[in-house]
């Protein structure tokens, strides 16, 4: 045995960390935490020495599995230690969680005798009971020929099954007391819990009724072992139906069975080889399926009731537009960022607002249009019209289908789409900087104080206003055409409303067509100035044209006036 001698013990007020590497053998005191440590010299460590102040984990000690992890807030009696793969932890009454058992084997209750099954009351307790022996509550018995007898609608009653009728009080109970009897369903069966009893198997000797009273419902009670019949007039345990471990249904009073729906009853797996129409779908398990389909809303409840694992807290969800989902980090808050670059909605049902490499709001989507804080350069075709819109805060969202379009809604409305050609916007694109587009700028509505620089405009056309019949006074409004065509029916007085503000050139053509019985004069507005001072004389035959045109570069303190072509 190896002898220890101790030279010197270190002592220092503090934690493990306060005491310096010991030497091979030196033990060291740490007086706060009131520990002792023994120094090692390879690899260099103090090594704890356990006295009565050492705590220690259950999983520090050599040769355990997992962690205690008991949750002391739903501890009850009846609870269990149970291993649940990573810690020991208390599981079945209050606390929950699955306590497997293992197989039948492994499993003991005493009492009940050879061949009994467990039943229960439906409270949750249980107790011993002849094998395939079911209790019903008798609800009500007829007088009728055959007598009807009324069960609870949710019995798993057959045709031909054999029933044993007891505790019946009332005339004529002897008629059925102590008596077995075959049951016909009734064809409401499954809402009404009506049969008819009978005497032998296939509705024969219907079971007379005459006189009988039922005076203590529901306390008399059907007795009937499942799977006995009357076939050739004697019990027999029903055949099962399809394949081994099919499913049993009632086909028109038969027990059938279909390979397609089977129940591996060993891991408690349901098999479906076909469609599944169900109007709520509700497991603690797995639900595998090729596919699901849901021609409604699906609703999962509380965010509780479900749960995906992987991931980090804080990760969400992103599609790969195949439908594979994986877990990806997002920024904290309302919307989606990489560095300093981010889309966010920083109020519910508010504006959708895009901010590009430390510059805020670059682009803020609102309920009326886009606002550009910047330079909008769009290689292609800038369309405004309808946009579907998803990062959603409350009705505001930005969605991008998968090799898609990216929609932008704000408030519930839908505002910028963009696709692989362009940028579509619904609504007023309000831009405070400049739009440089590099392809063709589509507009479907009016492009209003706008400042075209070095455009090249392809097949340019002008809107013309054309009347028919001009006399008396007639306002040529600017804000409406630079074209009209005017037939005189009259002598006609005109003015000219609406030009553009001084330091902008609004300039129209006038065509005038003599109509009527011709003949006809026009007045001009004294600010209208002609070459030398002369008004021109207009044409006077009837259906001629004279071609004029003004201009304005002073918001119409003066027009330029001139006869282009005459008497045409």
């Amino acid at each position: 045995m190896a002898i220890v001698q101790i030279s010197k013990l270190l002592n220092r007020t503090g934690n493990l960390v306060d005491l310096p590497q010991l030497s091979e053998g030196e033990l060291g005191w740490a007086t706060d935490a009131k520990l002792l440590y023994v120094g090692k010299a390879t690899p260099a460590e103090n090594v704890q020495v356990l006295t009565s102040y050492s705590t220690i984990a259950f999983d520090q000690i050599n040769g355990v599995v997992g962690n205690i992890n008991i949750t002391s807030a739903n501890l009850a009696a009846g609870e269990v230690l149970a291993y649940n793969g990573n810690s020991w932890v208390n599981a079945g009454g209050n606390a929950g969680g699955l306590v497997t058992l293992g197989t039948a084997g492994n499993v003991k209750i005493t009492g009940g005798a050879t061949g009994y099954v467990l039943g229960t009351d439906g409270t949750g307790n249980l107790s011993w009971t002849p094998k395939g022996s079911l209790y019903t509550n008798i609800t009500a018995l007829s007088n009728a020929t055959p007598i009807v007898m009324s069960v609870p609608n949710t019995t798993p009653y057959s045709n031909d099954l054999q029933v044993t009728i007891t505790g019946v009080n009332g005339n004529a109970n002897a008629n059925v007391n102590g008596k077995t009897f075959y049951v016909r369903l009734a064809v409401d069966y499954p809402t009404s819990g009506n049969v008819s009893l009978y005497t032998a198997a296939g509705a024969s000797g219907p079971v007379v009724g005459t006189g009988l009273t039922y005076t203590n419902s529901p306390n008399a009670i059907g007795t009937a072992t499942l799977g006995s019949g009357g076939s050739n007039g004697g019990s027999f345990v029903a055949e099962a139906g399809g394949a081994n471990t099919s499913i049993q249904y009632n086909n028109n009073g038969i027990i059938a069975g279909d390979s397609n729906l089977i129940y591996d009853f060993a891991n408690r797996v349901l098999y479906l080889n076909g469609n599944a129409n169900v109007s709520n779908f509700s497991s603690n398990g797995t639900i595998t399926a090729n596919h699901i389909t849901s021609s409604g809303v699906s609703n999962l409840g509380a965010i509780g009731n479900v749960i995906i694992t992987g991931g980090t807290s804080g990760y969400y969800l992103q599609t790969n537009g195949s439908g594979g989902l994986s877990w990806s980090a997002v920024a904290g808050g309302t919307g989606i960022a990489n560095g300093t670059s981010n889309i966010s909605i920083p109020a519910v049902n508010g504006n959708v607002n895009t901010s590009v490499g430390g510059t805020a709001n670059v682009l803020v989507i609102t309920t009326t249009g886009a606002n550009i804080a910047g330079t909008a350069n769009i290689s292609g075709n800038l369309i405004a019209g309808n946009i579907i819109g998803t990062v959603a805060n409350g009705n505001s969202n930005v969605s991008i289908t998968a090799n898609g379009n990216i929609c932008l809604t704000a408030i519930s409305n839908t505002v910028i789409t963009i696709t692989g050609t362009g940028a579509n916007i619904a609504g007023t694109a309000n831009i405070t900087g400049v739009a440089n587009v590099g392809g063709n700028l589509n507009v479907s509505g009016n492009i209003v104080t706008a400042t075209l620089t070095t455009p090249t405009i392809t097949a340019y056309r002008e809107t013309t206003i054309v009347n028919a019949s001009v006399s008396g006074t007639y306002n040529i409004d600017m804000s409406l055409a630079n074209e009209f065509a005017l037939t005189l029916t009259g002598n006609t007085t005109f003015s000219f409303i609406n030009p553009a503000s001084s330091g902008l050139t609004s300039s129209f053509t006038l065509f005038l067509v003599q109509g009527g019985s011709g003949s006809y004069t026009a007045t001009w507005p004294v600010s209208v100035k002609f070459p030398n001072g002369s008004t021109p004389t207009l044409a006077t035959t009837v259906g001629k044209t004279d071609v004029l045109a003004f201009i304005t570069y002073n918001g119409g303190t003066s027009y330029f006036g001139s006869l282009s072509l005459g008497n045409c």
